[in-house]
C-alpha cells in the first residue's frame, strides 16, 4: 500500500532486525504504542499484531 502514496519513490525505508522468536511480540508492542498515541494502526497495517 505504501507504493500508492504520492512521492513513494522518495521515501526512506528502515527496519530493525530481530531474532524470529521476538518478532510478533515486538510488532504487537509497537502496534499497541502507536494505537494508544494516534487511535489507529500505522498506514498499510491492516491487522493488529498479537
Amino acid at each position: 500500500m505504501i507504493w500508492q502514496l504520492r512521492g513513494a519513490g522518495k521515501l526512506l525505508i528502515a527496519w530493525k532486525e530481530l531474532p524470529s522468536e521476538e518478532l510478533n511480540a515486538s510488532l504487537a508492542k509497537y502496534h499497541d504504542s502507536f494505537h494508544a498515541q494516534y487511535g489507529k494502526l500505522p498506514y498499510a497495517n491492516l491487522v493488529r499484531a498479537r
